[in-house]
């Protein structure tokens, strides 16, 4: 099924696909890492949907793909976020990782958790650029009605 906001081509949709992808990484395992990146290296890449404010990654495929095949995948998220944000990393002894970002317009600090250092990296880094898009908190999807649960 696909996420939503998939087939939007404005900023609201690029926010919405930005949502989809801090919990993808939150949620993400080890072997999943490469794909988050690249799905937000595609989403930061630029095009009409990029909110005003946010810009555009510059990156070739060629060069993703080599970080990735050698399993640089910090150093691919590190390329994505561009070196205005300020960051941190931590490992519990447990193998749960947290990042913090404070992104170079940014008034706060955002921190996300992650099974690996790069997937709490992004997590953090698309949450920061999600809330600084100027686009507003996006409602939750509601509960009800639940299909198959009668009002009556």
């Amino acid at each position: 099924m696909p996420k939503a906001g998939l087939g939007e081509p404005s900023p609201r949709g690029w926010k919405l696909r930005m949502t989809d992808l801090h919990k993808d990484c939150t949620d993400s395992v080890p072997v999943e890492q490469a794909g988050r990146i690249r799905e937000a290296a595609r989403l930061l890449g630029g095009g009409a949907s990029l909110p005003v404010g946010c810009p555009p990654v510059s990156i070739s495929s060629d060069v993703l793909e080599t970080m990735l095949a050698a399993g640089a995948f910090e150093s691919a998220v590190l390329h994505l976020m561009g070196g205005q944000s300020a960051f941190m990393l931590s490992r519990s002894g447990n193998g749960s990782c947290l990042a913090s970002v404070v992104r170079a317009d940014g008034a706060e600090e955002i921190t996300a958790e992650g099974a690996t250092p790069a997937l709490a990296l992004l997590a953090a880094h698309v949450l920061a650029l999600s809330e600084e898009s100027g686009l507003g908190h996006l409602p939750a999807e509601p509960e009800w009605p639940k299909p198959g649960l009668r009002l009556n």
